[in-house]
């Protein structure tokens, strides 16, 4: 049975769930608590076709507030990158955060469109959840975060050496008054020497919080994280409507034109896209690989007959 509190739910625009992201709040949190501020901070905090889920921590002991209870991912005995990791209750939680991808992928949702992260010790866990336990995720973020100087994640990324990791996106304030802009540098540069490739931004003017600025960075990185992209051409009269992770457009083309769309596709060319055809209309979803494909639009015909979905 789950340790883990509730879980706040953002769903996707479209209805149509495609990938997913899950956001851990910092110690103390709920998140409840960091869907009202991410909410706060982005007008538009959702995405086309992403679930965003933020869980949250089960209460325990947390040393740092004298033993009291409080929603922690891990215990700590001091906040110090010298101070040795508390596995005993770090590594069940990376158990319990796996198990809560795993029901993802069970939804239907492959491994390469799921992207952790956090804020602060949340971005932590992520990034222990990332590295060490669910490796094959697309990427993982990392918002006023740290990971301790002898930390676990290191060890294992220099024992296993993956060719293939997550993308990190990795931004820090540089006022930060209980994770010093210092302490996220060097986590940054350790992980980077160890093969992670990503990116650190410093967010000027920022103590140890969430600002716009990162959350807007954090929403187009996650979206391009998630997308690569191709064209096929699609023959039809009318006017399509195509809808992607990152925009809706449309176009009023002559009829039996051949158009040349600009379509996203997820990793391991994994992911799908829809579209409308408003005149009659059709709704199609498919997957797609990576080579130019041509489909011949006829009137009420079904996309995903085509697809082989």
């Amino acid at each position: 049975m789950s340790r883990l509190g509730r879980t706040e739910i953002t769903k996707p625009k479209s209805g149509r769930h495609t990938g997913t992201v899950i956001f851990l709040h910092g110690s103390g949190g709920t998140g409840q608590f960091s869907k009202e501020w991410v909410e706060m901070l982005r007008e538009n905090a959702s995405f086309p076709h992403l679930k965003i889920m933020y869980p949250t921590a089960p209460m325990r002991p947390y040393t740092p507030l004298n033993g009291e209870l409080s929603n922690v991912w891990f215990n700590r005995l001091q906040i110090s990158p010298d101070c040795s990791e508390q596995l005993d209750t770090l590594n069940p939680m990376g158990e319990e955060l796996k198990e809560l991808i795993k029901e993802e992928v069970k939804s239907g949702i492959p491994l390469n469109r799921i992207v952790v992260g956090g804020f602060s010790m949340g971005g932590a866990m992520a990034m222990h959840l990332a590295f060490r336990f669910v490796p094959e995720v697309a990427g993982v973020f990392a918002l006023s975060s740290f990971l301790n100087d002898n930390s676990a994640t290191y060890k294992e990324l220099k024992e296993k050496k993956q060719s293939k990791l997550p993308a990190l996106f990795y931004a820090h304030g540089d006022r930060d008054d209980l994770v010093d802009l210092a302490w996220g540098k060097k986590t940054f540069e350790l992980l980077q020497e160890l093969g992670v490739k990503g990116e650190f931004h410093v967010i000027n003017h920022t103590f140890h919080e969430l600002k716009k600025k990162e959350i807007d960075m954090l929403f187009d990185w996650i979206t391009n994280e998630l997308v690569t992209h191709n064209s096929i051409n699609v023959r039809f009269g009318g006017v399509i409507e195509y809808h992607d992770d990152n925009n809706d457009s449309s176009w009023e083309p002559h009829d039996s034109q051949i158009l040349k769309l600009r379509v996203s596709f997820g990793h391991q060319q994994q992911s799908r896209f829809s579209f409308n055809y408003r005149e009659p209309c059709l709704y199609g979803f498919g997957k797609f690989g990576t080579d130019k494909e041509d489909l011949d639009l006829k009137e009420s015909q079904d996309v995903s007959a085509l697809s082989g979905v």
